[in-house]
C-alpha cells in the first residue's frame, strides 16, 4: 500500500503469517538488485522500502543476518514476525519503519506468473 508521493502505510511492512516466521526480510543492495529483492509469489506486485542500517540501529531496531534462509546479504528484523504481527509492539515498529525510517519506496515489481520458487 503506497500513497501518492511514495509514502507507505504501516500495514505495508506487516509480517506475513506464513512466510515471516523469523522476521520480515531485508536485503543489502550490494548483494541483490531491487528486482531480485522483490521476487515473490508469481503474479503478485511488490514494492521495496529502502532503509538505512544506521537508522535502524540508531532507533533500536534489531537486525540479524539470515544467510541460511536467503543467502548473502539477507537479514531479518526478528521483532517483527509472524507470531507477534498483531501485537502493540509490532504495530509501533511498523509505524516507525513506514513513517520515519523509509528513505524511499521503489516498485511495483511483479514476479512473472511462470516463475518457479
Amino acid at each position: 500500500m503506497v500513497h501518492a508521493g511514495g509514502a507507505i502505510v504501516p500495514a505495508s511492512v506487516s509480517p506475513n503469517r506464513d512466510r515471516d516466521q523469523l522476521g520480515i526480510s531485508l536485503w543489502r543492495a550490494k548483494y541483490k538488485s531491487e528486482a531480485e529483492a522483490a521476487y515473490g509469489i508469481p503474479g503478485k506486485r511488490y514494492y521495496l522500502a529502502v532503509l538505512r542500517m544506521s537508522d535502524l540501529r540508531n532507533n533500536g531496531v534489531s537486525v540479524l543476518p539470515d544467510v541460511e534462509h536467503g543467502g548473502p546479504g539477507h537479514a531479518v528484523i526478528p521483532d517483527l514476525n509472524a507470531q507477534n504481527r498483531r501485537s502493540v509492539q509490532a504495530a509501533q515498529l511498523e509505524r516507525l519503519l513506514a513513517e520515519s525510517l523509509t528513505l524511499k519506496v521503489t516498485g511495483p515489481f511483479i514476479t512473472p506468473s511462470h516463475a518457479g520458487k
